[in-house]
């Protein structure tokens, strides 16, 4: 039986999670098969690691675009839930990711992609 308790795409829009700027520690909680990180409104002021909560039933092939900004060097390591690897932000440019859940892990489709 289909998991009814969240939006598949291309039906439903995407979860959008916005990163806070001084938390060390943050959690995405994967609530769709589309999920929008916003890493932009708050630009990120100190060392960050993100774990994802991924819920049972996520399907593989799941997505997650990315997009933060730093106020400088400042890095962000992926944890649990991740792949793991460490990006380093460059002072006030903003950089892209896209990551792929393969049944256990999101993990990246490419290097990231810094947009200015």
């Amino acid at each position: 039986m289909a998991d009814t308790t969240r939006y598949a795409r291309p039906l439903g829009g995407a979860a959008t999670v916005t990163l806070t700027a001084a938390d060390a520690a943050q959690t995405i909680t994967v609530t769709n098969d589309l999920t929008m990180v916003d890493g932009v409104t708050n630009p990120i002021s100190v060392n960050v690691t993100l774990t994802a909560d991924i819920p049972a039933g996520l399907q593989v092939g799941a997505m997650m675009f990315m997009q933060a900004t730093s106020v400088g060097a400042q890095t962000l390591t992926f944890g649990d839930g991740f792949s793991p690897r460490t990006v380093t932000g460059v002072a006030g440019k903003t950089i892209n990711g896209t990551l792929i859940y393969n049944g256990s892990v999101f993990t990246p489709l490419a290097a990231r992609v810094q947009i200015d």
